[in-house]
């Protein structure tokens, strides 16, 4: 078993060099952390958790708390933050809540209490537990990943949700598309959903263009059975959409498996677009036109954030990450689409 003078020795450092980047990694020159994260990587070193926490009082595990992972988008991003964890010498716990409210305020309650050097939340911020989450950052370092422009009262990572969709939206009106559906999500839905349905009603309102009555379908959990469901109402309407934007690839996928099964052709007869860009978009037929989140740069964010926050003890201090979208365009709106080209506008 590797020692962490062996990880010294290869890379070229002291060993208080090693120890210093499994602690604060951020406190070093990247290409020394780059040499001690090889080394370790090749020896396949691991810390010893009880001598750390004993020396430092950390425990060097992170809680990480994702509303599903039915969610295609929320699988990709626990990959980005396992790998983040593992290349810093963190442990990611990951905790779900699938849509159950009492459920989070339960893991709210108790991640405090447990031995972790930080939490990090993503798209878990409603209103309603605003409070708790107050309560939690208090107590523990506390990182959101979040769509809501006003979470200042947080340190968190922005994604701009409605800027996204607008761009998706607009893509669609500039296809020549009149008659345009909204999947996933409406004023009444959750934060994420509202900051993407403002994005496509501001779209529509520059392009002109009316949001006709059966064209928008609400569903909370944003996954392949919303955007099943959504398509089939939307077919059922006295005139069918020309178009669908979707809150999440999950539910573009849906909508573009109902509208095949009814004989639509995708996207000739109805285009389809969604939003995240997950891994499988391109491999899914017709390749799935989306708005791209940058997740591996927001993910790294998220844990530089955190870091930085569990070193600062003076925890008023609230920073932001702010993101935004690429639009890359599918088949599923283009017919002769290149796969994969990705653009920025």
């Amino acid at each position: 078993m590797a020692r962490i003078k062996d990880v010294a020795k290869l890379a070229g450092v002291s060993i208080a060099s090693v120890s210093r980047y499994l602690n604060s990694p951020e406190l070093l020159k990247k290409e020394t952390a780059e040499a001690i994260r090889k080394a370790i990587e090749t020896l396949d070193y691991r810390p010893s958790p009880l001598a750390a926490s004993m020396r430092t009082r950390k425990t060097n595990t992170i809680a990480f708390v994702i509303p599903s992972l039915t969610n295609l988008y929320y699988v990709d991003m626990h990959t980005y933050m396992h790998k983040e964890c593992k290349e810093r010498g963190y442990i990611l716990n990951l905790y779900t809540t699938e849509y159950d409210d009492k459920a989070l305020v339960q893991y709210l309650n108790d991640i405090p209490t447990r031995q972790y050097d930080g939490v990090i939340i993503s798209h878990l911020d409603e209103e309603h537990v605003t409070g708790v989450l107050n309560e939690v950052q208090e107590k523990i370092p506390l990182v959101l990943i979040t769509a809501d422009p006003n979470k200042t009262q947080f340190t968190h990572v922005f994604i701009d949700a409605m800027d996204g969709i607008f761009k998706a939206t607009n893509h669609l009106i500039e296809l020549g598309k009149k008659r345009i559906a909204f999947a996933g999500g409406g004023e009444s839905s959750h934060i994420s959903s509202k900051e993407k349905y403002k994005g496509f009603k501001l779209a529509m309102e520059r392009a002109n263009l009316a949001i006709e009555p059966g064209y928008v379908f609400t569903g909370m959990k944003n996954h392949f059975h919303t955007g099943f469901m959504a398509a089939r109402q939307f077919i059922t309407q006295p005139v069918v959409p020309d178009a669908i934007v979707c809150s999440t690839d999950d539910v573009a996928m849906g909508c573009i498996k109902y509208l095949l099964m009814n004989g639509y052709r995708v996207p000739d007869d109805v285009a389809v677009i969604g939003f995240n860009g997950i891994s499988i978009v391109d491999s899914f037929e017709p390749a799935i036109s989306t708005v791209v989140q940058p997740m591996e740069m927001m993910v790294k964010s998220a844990i530089e954030l955190l870091l930085e926050t569990i070193k600062n003890k003076n925890r008023k201090r609230k920073k932001k990450a702010a993101f935004t979208s690429t639009l890359k365009i599918g088949t599923s709106t283009v017919k002769d689409a290149q796969v994969g080209f990705q653009f920025e506008i």
